[in-house]
């Protein structure tokens, strides 16, 4: 799958008006938008990202994984009306759609259903990087996710220096206990309390796998209507952040000035970095089952998100290609009562030791090596966090492109002591005082640079292995991207 050129194609869009995304246009509210998508149609160049186009797009899923059979397994999602002839019931293959217009919102927009249980999250990358450096730049969606609560499900927006995917905070051991990115910028929305509307629950400054987590207080609300999509514009500069939310729109078109504003002075330890929306799902089904007080019990949270864009500079050269999901079927009772069939899907890869040697082969279709001036492997790997079997500052991950040389890729310190029962993620409020009481669950988004000689016009295998790895609960690997940077 590639990214990068213009292979994007689209059928009839709902507005004929409308196209793909639009790279140095006019859009999203700016005079000339680096990225702009409105979700005209769905697109006919699909990866993880399904109905997204994914010359633009890679798509990441994740949660929590302690399982000797399954590798990621997510179960089914009800959504709501999104486009005639589509069932109200899908599964991962299907969970990220292009919307025809409804009475809520109408034009085009895009539909994600998390129906991962436990802590799941759902991320959306812009393949193109946003870069604010010497300025302030500004990122504008509009979006809104129902239910919307910290024990059901949110959106969020992510700025992060490496090209990752899912990345998310631990202040307490099930809040969220996610990846913790490197070098980011997060911002998390949630419902104010009694459902008044919408505000930021946290912003989250990465610096060296630190977060330190600001939380607006009093926060600032914006009133909000299940199905209706609110207006946020985020603005970042190395200095600050600023994020201002319109209330709800009727019509999901046109928007009323921000009535929530909140204003950050931090330090951005970067400059340049990757967009990224989230759909989290903390446990829809645990906090709707009956004596819950909600009419039926929940098993996604659909985000709902239109007009994604950014100012700034056109950083064009860049070059993606994806490993898609493995989507094997199974049968396992989830706990979702709408599922009857207790059908999911799996997403991952679960990988051997290195002395078992590698358990599938991948393939990285159509690599364009025109103009490569630096590659990456970018993935994800979930790993038992409860296990102690091997010291985890050696938890060893290899990766080999068609038959070559093992590439590695050792937690570091940092990243090793995530898993240490006695230490743990490191939070801390703007005064550098721990915060809550964080664990992981083992998640962690990794990259290993790829030497170009390992490379090959064409198609290019690829295999994995661990070492000093528990395999018990074997370690999965997905989400799988090849990055590559071109000269310009």
């Amino acid at each position: 799958m590639v990214a990068g050129g213009d292979e994007g194609k689209y059928p009839e869009a709902f507005d004929p008006n409308d196209s793909a995304p639009k790279v140095g246009e006019q859009g999203c509210g700016f005079d000339r938008a680096a990225f702009c998508d409105t979700f005209g149609g769905p697109s006919v160049v699909r990866g993880r990202a399904r109905e997204l186009d994914s010359v633009f797009w890679s798509a990441g899923r994740g949660k929590v994984q302690l399982s000797n059979v399954r590798a990621i397994g997510i179960g089914m999602a009800q959504i709501p009306q999104c486009r005639e002839g589509l069932p109200s019931e899908v599964w991962t293959k299907d969970d990220s759609l292009v919307c025809q217009p409804t009475n809520d919102i109408l034009s085009g927009h895009f539909m994600a259903a998390a129906a991962t249980q436990y802590y799941g999250q759902q991320g959306y990358r812009i393949r193109q990087p946003f870069d604010f450096a010497g300025r302030t730049g500004k990122i504008v969606f509009d979006g809104t996710v129902s239910p919307l609560s910290p024990l059901h499900g949110w959106i969020s927006l992510a700025i992060t220096e490496d090209p990752m995917l899912t990345p998310g905070y631990s202040i307490l051991g099930n809040d969220e206990g996610s990846i913790i990115p490197k070098n980011a910028v997060e911002v998390h929305f949630v419902n104010a309390p009694g459902n008044q509307g919408v505000q930021v629950r946290n912003i989250h400054v990465f610096r060296d796998y630190v977060d330190t987590l600001y939380t607006p207080d009093p926060p600032a609300v914006a009133p909000y209507k299940p199905g209706k999509l609110n207006h946020y514009e985020v603005s970042i500069s190395t200095d600050g952040v600023e994020v201002a939310i319109s209330p709800y729109s009727d019509d999901g078109v046109t928007f009323a000035a921000p009535t929530a504003v909140y204003k950050l002075a931090a330090s951005v330890p970067f400059s340049r970095g990757w967009v990224q929306l989230s759909v989290h799902n903390h446990a829809t089904i645990k906090y709707t089952e009956p004596d819950s007080g909600y009419a039926s019990v929940v098993d996604a949270a659909v985000g709902l998100f239109d007009n994604v864009g950014f100012d700034g500079p056109v950083l064009a050269n860049w070059r993606e290609y994806e490993i898609p999901d493995s989507l094997v079927k199974y049968n396992e009772d989830d706990g979702d009562p709408h599922n009857a069939e207790h059908v999911g899907y799996d997403i991952g890869y679960a990988i051997q030791d290195a002395a078992q040697g590698p358990k599938q082969t991948l393939k990285l279709e159509g690599v364009d090596l025109t103009k490569v001036q630096s590659a990456q492997l970018s993935f994800t790997v979930t790993v038992d966090y409860l296990s102690s079997q091997f010291p985890r500052d050696q938890h060893t991950f290899r990766a080999r492109l068609n038959g070559g040389k093992w590439l590695e890729r050792k937690l570091t310190a940092a990243e090793a002591a995530f898993l240490d029962p006695n230490g743990g993620p490191t939070v801390i409020d703007p005064s550098g005082k721990p915060v809550g009481d964080p664990g992981s669950q083992g998640r962690f988004a990794l990259s290993i640079d790829v030497p170009l000689e390992e490379l090959k016009s064409g198609d290019n295998t690829l295999e994995f292995v661990s070492a000093n790895v528990p395999t018990g609960n074997p370690p999965v690997v997905y989400n799988i991207d090849l990055v590559m940077k071109l000269t310009d």
